[in-house]
């Protein structure tokens, strides 16, 4: 018997270290093959050189990556919907552009971009580098 496609698992997830009450949520979804290539492309500049006078064969990779992109762009592919809210008004909705969202993104308190970025990796193991290399590393 075939087995079948299903859709994307999306999970709603408190932001208690943010709002011990549990009203802040996000909603995330589980990457497809459409975030993973978004998300791959972030490490499309290597720069590989070799030195003179180096033993044959020898070289050095250099992968620039900078990690608030990484973090903004995890977010970004994963959102699917969120209660966040700043003077009664609602910050993100999925009809934002990505500019939108990052403008809004870019206000938020560190904390609860880390907070945020822990639930995107929980729903997305395959994206958490302290996980083991069984899940796609």
């Amino acid at each position: 018997m075939a087995h079948e496609v299903e859709e994307a698992l999306e999970e709603t997830k408190q932001l208690l270290k943010w709002d011990p009450a549990g009203d802040d949520t996000v909603t995330i979804k589980q990457a497809r093959a459409r975030e993973e290539a978004i998300r791959d492309q972030l490490w499309s500049k290597t720069v590989r050189e070799s030195r003179a006078g180096d033993e044959a064969g020898t070289s050095r990779e250099i992968f620039e990556l900078p990690m608030a992109e990484l973090v903004f762009t995890e977010i970004w592919l994963t959102f699917t919907d969120s209660t966040l809210k700043r003077k009664g008004k609602i910050l993100f909705t999925p009809a934002m552009t990505r500019s939108q969202f990052k403008g809004v993104y870019d206000t938020l308190p560190v904390p609860l971009l880390r907070e945020w970025r822990k639930a995107v990796l929980e729903v997305n193991p395959q994206w958490d580098p302290t996980r083991a290399d069984d899940l796609g590393n």
